[in-house]
C-alpha cells in the first residue's frame, strides 16, 4: 500500500510539473544516467545548467541517475529549476529512457530540438552503463527507436541534433542508427572527457542569437567547450547516408573482383571497451591494387569527407586523433547478427563480404 501511495503521487507530481511557456526557440534533453563511476561529476554539470540564467527561449529538462539506491531525478532548467523524483532504478532500460523522452515531449513544445546523451561508451551496440541494480546498458538501437518515438510525439519528423556526449561513437555502425531520427549526428571518433564546460557559453549563445539548424548548433557547442574536454568531434548530416551507400556499393563491387590485399601496417586502429575499431579512410587507403587506392574507394573516401561528415573538428591543442578521418569502422570484417540497422542493408553486408576475401599483407 506504501508503494501504491508514492507512485500516485510521482505521477501526480508529474502531470503537474511543467513550464507555462508554450513554445521555446530550443529545446535541450538531456539523458546522464551516472549510475557508475561518474558519479562524482554530475554535480558539475547540474551546477553549471543552474548558473547558466536560462531565460524564456530556451529549456533545458535532465534526467539524472546517480550510483545506489535512490531513484532517479528529472530537472527542468527555465528562468528557475525544477526537479522531481522519480521511482525508478534502471536507467538503462529503453522502456525508462521512452518514457523521459515521451514525458519531455507532452509537456514542452519548441521550434528546435537537441537530445543530449551522456556517459560511457561500451561495446558497438551499448551506451550509458547502470550499475544498479544489476549492471546493463542501454542499446543504441534502442535509443533511435525511442527518440523516434520522441518525435511522433512532439509532431516533428527529426530532431535537429543527436549529441553523444560519449566515447568511441563515431562509427559507421553506431552513426547510422540515427539516420532517420535527427537531422545532424555529433559524436566523437575517439574519447570523450568529462564532466564537460561548454554549457553555459552554449545556453547563452542560443539565448543571443539567431540559430535555426543543428550544424549550427553543434558549431557553437564545440567552439564553446575547454580544449582539455574532447580530441575530435564528427557532425554527420544524416540526409546523405543513402547516397554514400551507393559509393560503398560500388567500392565493394570493385574490390571483389580483383587480386587486393591489405596492407595492415597502414591500418590506424582505435580500440575501446575490448573491442578494436579501424579508421574508415586508412582501411581504404590500406586496400591496394598495385599500390594504387581503387578508383571506387578514391570516391567514397571524397564523399565520406566532404560531404557525409558535414564538418569535422579536431582539437589543435592535441596531436591525438590528428591523423583520423573522423569516422571509424568495426574490426571484425563479418555480418553480425547484431540489430544495428546498418547489417540489414546490402551494401553494407557485401562490403564486409568483400573484406573478408582480401589477402593480408
Amino acid at each position: 500500500m506504501k508503494l501504491l501511495i508514492v507512485k500516485l503521487i510521482t505521477i501526480i507530481s508529474l502531470l503537474g510539473f511543467r513550464v507555462t511557456a508554450t513554445d521555446y526557440d530550443w529545446l535541450f534533453v538531456y539523458y546522464m544516467p551516472y549510475d557508475n563511476n561518474l558519479t562524482s561529476l554530475s554535480n558539475h554539470i547540474i551546477d553549471q545548467f543552474r548558473d547558466s540564467k536560462i531565460e524564456g527561449k530556451i529549456c533545458v529538462t535532465l534526467q539524472v541517475d546517480l550510483a545506489g539506491k535512490g531513484g532517479m531525478t528529472r530537472y527542468v532548467f527555465n528562468a528557475k529549476t525544477d526537479s522531481i523524483h522519480v521511482d525508478d532504478e534502471r536507467s538503462a532500460v529503453s522502456k525508462t529512457f521512452e518514457e523521459y523522452l515521451v514525458w519531455v515531449a507532452n509537456n514542452y513544445t519548441a521550434k528546435h530540438y537537441a537530445i543530449v546523451l551522456l556517459n560511457h561508451g561500451g561495446d558497438l551496440n551499448e551506451y550509458g552503463l547502470d550499475e544498479f541494480p544489476v549492471m546493463e546498458w542501454l542499446r543504441i538501437d534502442s535509443v533511435a527507436k525511442s527518440i523516434r518515438k520522441f518525435n511522433q510525439v512532439a509532431g516533428i519528423s527529426e530532431i535537429d541534433l543527436l549529441f553523444e556526449q560519449v566515447c568511441t561513437r563515431g562509427t559507421i555502425e553506431n552513426l547510422y542508427e540515427f539516420k532517420d531520427v535527427a537531422k545532424y549526428t555529433l559524436a566523437s571518433q575517439d574519447l570523450v572527457p568529462a564532466p564537460g564546460y561548454y554549457y553555459p557559453r552554449t545556453f547563452s549563445a542560443v539565448e543571443k542569437l539567431s540559430i535555426e539548424s543543428g550544424d549550427r548548433l553543434a558549431d557553437l557547442i564545440v567552439k564553446s567547450e575547454r580544449a582539455d574536454m574532447y580530441y575530435s568531434f564528427t557532425l554527420i548530416d544524416n540526409s546523405k547516408w543513402n547516397k554514400w551507400l551507393e559509393h560503398l556499393n560500388k567500392y565493394s563491387k570493385e574490390i571483389s573482383r580483383s587480386n587486393y590485399k591489405i596492407a595492415t601496417d597502414k591500418l590506424k586502429l582505435l580500440s575501446y571497451a575490448g573491442q578494436a575499431y579501424f579508421d574508415l579512410n586508412s582501411l581504404i587507403e590500406a586496400t591496394t591494387f598495385h599500390e594504387n587506392i581503387p578508383q571506387r574507394g578514391s570516391t567514397l573516401m571524397t564523399y565520406t569527407t566532404d560531404v557525409l561528415i558535414r564538418k569535422l573538428y579536431k582539437n589543435s591543442e592535441t596531436v591525438r586523433a590528428s591523423n583520423y578521418s573522423g569516422i571509424s569502422i568495426y574490426a571484425p570484417f563479418t555480418s553480425s547478427v547484431s540489430p544495428l540497422s546498418i547489417y540489414s542493408q546490402k551494401p553494407y553486408k557485401r562490403y564486409l563480404l568483400s573484406l573478408t576475401k582480401i589477402k593480408k599483407k
